[in-house]
């Protein structure tokens, strides 16, 4: 079900709650930050490279962030959606 990334799952280790998808890309964002600043000082990548695969992360965190902002709204939604027979 979708509605699963709001809760916990001991049968599925590899299945994550969002929050701790959002701490894994939170995780990510700030390694690349530290990283490609590293890499662009070294001339291993440009400026514009990096700003670009720095930034798509950020809108995968902003999502995330947002799903969780939302999450009320997404069961609502998703209970509708369902219909009274599920």
């Amino acid at each position: 079900m979708m509605l699963d990334i709001f809760e916990a799952s001991e049968s599925n280790p590899t299945r994550l709650r969002i929050d701790e998808q959002i701490a894994v890309v939170s995780h990510e964002v700030a390694t690349r930050e530290t990283l490609y600043t590293k890499w662009v000082r070294a001339g291993r990548s440009t400026k514009g490279f990096a700003q670009k695969k720095i930034a798509e992360m950020q809108a995968v965190l902003k999502t995330l962030q947002w799903i969780q902002d939302n999450e009320q709204l997404i069961r609502q939604v998703a209970k509708r959606l369902e219909g009274p027979n599920e």
